[in-house]
């Protein structure tokens, strides 16, 4: 069962910095996205929730409050959130595009470098998600 809490707290703390008013939070389907956008098919929503709740497992069974972050965060009261951004150049290296799409500042970008392992390049976070996810 996927706990609410965290990803809520997080869906919230983004919201409330993001100068975009239609930033959204979906509770059911655990997913953040601008209602500007068109809207994503069912089968992205489920992607993206099946993300989040595996990535909160992962996060659970290593003991620490959220995968994007790691073990550097162990009392974050976040949780990781999907995030539905649209079409666009939204790949590593490019979260200046990220912060924009999202309406946050891109002052944040060093923030992010400076306390996030990037799950996307983690050898270790993959190996864990395997374990969890298979």
């Amino acid at each position: 069962m996927t706990d609410l809490m965290p990803i809520q707290t997080t869906a919230r703390l983004l919201m409330s910095r993001s100068q975009a008013e239609d930033l959204t939070f979906d509770a059911e389907d655990l997913v953040l996205f601008r209602s500007d956008l068109p809207h994503f098919s069912k089968q992205s929503k489920e992607v993206l929730t099946e993300l989040v709740r595996n990535a909160q497992r992962v996060a659970h069974a290593n003991y620490f409050a959220n995968v994007l972050v790691g073990p550097s965060d162990e009392g974050s009261e976040g949780g990781d959130v999907a995030i539905w951004l649209g079409i666009g150049d939204f790949g590593k290296g490019k979260e200046g595009n990220i912060l924009t799409a999202l309406g946050l500042p891109e002052a944040w970008i060093d923030r992010v470098r400076r306390n996030s392992n990037y799950f996307w390049a983690s050898d270790a976070h993959l190996d864990r998600w395997n374990d969890v996810t298979s």
